[in-house]
């Protein structure tokens, strides 16, 4: 085997490795990507089912209120209007949430993505490295060889002719 077809087949090695590790991290991304996302949307519908219940709520006590006397309807008019300027702000503070988590989430993962994809091109890299010292070894280790061999071929060929 040649060293030509060593170093292509060590490079097919190393890419095969590198598809394998890339799809497993990959695997692994989209699993978590999909876990974040079932949160991102489970989120605002649990504050929806919350705000759902605080309106239902807001609009019994307001039936309850009928029965109340004009004087404190309107203290309680105000206290109502507040709490539904809270939950209005709940509701956009908790959309403001969503938005950062899933800009987040994917920051996280190219970062995350790039570190492995790091890690993993050096841990090739560091395979393949040789010293100076040793590839000069065996160049001359190669050359010796190949000359002997070349010498016993040709002092055959003309021995026997």
């Amino acid at each position: 085997m040649s060293e030509n077809e060593k170093f292509n087949s060590k490079t097919r090695l190393g890419n095969a490795i590198h598809d394998a590790a890339m799809a497993n991290i990959n695997e692994d991304l989209k699993g978590i990507y999909d876990t974040l996302d079932k949160i991102l949307i489970e989120l605002p519908n649990r504050v929806n089912t919350h705000t759902a219940e605080l309106k239902a709520d807001i609009l019994s006590l307001q039936q309850a209120l009928k029965s109340v006397p004009d004087t404190f309807d309107v203290d309680f008019s105000r206290k109502m209007n507040r709490i539904l300027d809270v939950l209005n702000e709940v509701d956009s503070h908790s959309t403001k949430l969503n938005k950062i988590l899933q800009q987040e989430h994917s920051e996280q993962l190219v970062k995350t993505a790039n570190n492995y994809a790091a890690e993993f091109n050096k841990k090739i890299a560091d395979y393949g490295k040789i010293g100076h010292f040793a590839l000069i070894i065996y160049g001359l280790f190669s050359a010796l060889l190949g000359g002997f061999i070349g010498g016993v071929t040709l002092w055959l060929m003309f021995k026997f002719t």
